[in-house]
Order: structure tokens, then sequence, then C-alpha cells
């Protein structure tokens, strides 16, 4: 359902329950507020390396949500790293992990 799409705005996805596992095609650059908040059954994200921005509030409320797959290095996720999120969520990059 990612055809043609190069940004997820804002609340795009919120309190979607039947979103479990989603991989974020290379076509999308920036990930705007809320756009998964509350997808309580979130349990597997995977984020391309062609982003340039992602709001912290992208996976506010996802309790199931415990790792991110970001299909880039730890620098590219320190170059667009969000800000603070209330989950406890690890990173994992092609060269390691991080927590974010």
């Amino acid at each position: 359902f990612f055809k043609n799409c190069n940004n997820l705005e804002v609340v795009d996805f919120e309190k979607c329950t039947n979103l479990a596992n989603v991989n974020i095609p290379t076509t999308v650059t920036s990930i705007g507020e809320l756009a998964f908040a509350n997808c309580e059954n979130l349990i597997k994200l995977t984020i391309p390396n062609t982003l340039s921005q992602i709001d912290p509030s992208i996976v506010k409320g996802c309790k199931a949500l415990k790792e991110i797959d970001f299909l880039g290095t730890l620098e590219e996720w320190e170059a667009i790293k969000p800000g603070y999120t209330e989950l406890a969520i690890k990173i994992k990059c092609v060269d390691g992990e991080i927590s974010w």
C-alpha cells in the first residue's frame, strides 16, 4: 500500500490495529508526526536509509514494538535520529545496534 509514496504524513496509520509488520520502501523520504502512533499490534518496523526526516512521535503508544530495522549505518541513523520517545526501542542498523 505504499505504491508511489514519498512521504508518510501526519497520522497516516494512527490507531491501525491490523498493522503488525511494516516495511517502508526506499521511495519514502520522510515520516511525519504520529504516523504509526497507537498501532498496538505493531511489532516490527523496517525503515530505509533514504529517510531525511523522522518525527520522534511516529511510534508513540506502540507498546508491542521493541525494535526497528534501519537499513543504513549507525552514522546514518545518528544523522536523522528523531528526539526522545517514551518507548525503549532497539534500532538495528547494518553495522550495529543502538537504543532509542
